[in-house]
């Protein structure tokens, strides 16, 4: 995510998502019409786990 964050330019915008149980073909299928790239990945548990704590952690309010 942070090498594609870098990588985009002034205007342009990004979407992540993080989505536990789908089924591909039909997600892919309803944003087909959007326009843009899809880029998707899987992560095993581990790594799924440190994206929700760092997404956490983003969103707490920052102690003064």
């Amino acid at each position: 995510m942070k090498d594609l964050a870098a990588k985009v330019k002034s205007g342009d915008a990004v979407l992540f998502l993080l989505i536990q149980n789908m089924t591909a073909d039909k997600v892919l299928n309803e944003i087909k019409d959007a326009g843009g790239i899809v880029l998707k990945t899987s992560l095993d548990e581990k790594k799924e786990q440190h994206l929700r704590d760092a997404l956490a952690a983003a969103t707490q309010p920052k102690a003064a």
